[in-house]
């Protein structure tokens, strides 16, 4: 709730894009291109769409309603995180997220999805 209070604000992080490997060639291009030409230009979107799927997210594991579907968003904002250039504990939440998806019938036994 933090970031709806806060109000969340996407900036432009020239650093996500401009990320470059040890060879010299930039790491993730085609996340690039979708940055600078989708991400970007529609940051107002993404202002809204961040913190609301991010609460969605935290509320669907907490309550356990749709658990798988509520896994695999976070592993794909996770995958994002990690390709802007951002890894903290992101593997660890994708590695834990895998683990949840793989349990499949037994994620969702406790909670709102039965």
């Amino acid at each position: 709730m933090e970031k709806f209070a806060c109000n969340f604000e996407l900036k432009p992080d020239h650093n996500a894009i401009s990320y470059k490997g040890p060879d010299g060639s930039i790491v993730y291009s085609t996340y690039v291109g979708f940055l600078q030409h989708f991400a970007l230009p529609n940051a107002h979107l993404f202002n809204t769409i961040v913190p609301l799927g991010e609460f969605l997210v935290g509320l669907g594991l907490i309550l356990g309603c749709l658990t798988t579907a509520a896994t695999f968003f976070a592993l794909v904002m996770n995958f994002f995180y990690i390709m802007a250039g951002t890894v903290s504990t992101n593997p660890l939440c994708i590695l834990l997220g895998v683990i949840i998806l793989v349990a499949g019938l037994n994620a969702g036994r406790i909670g709102l999805d039965r």
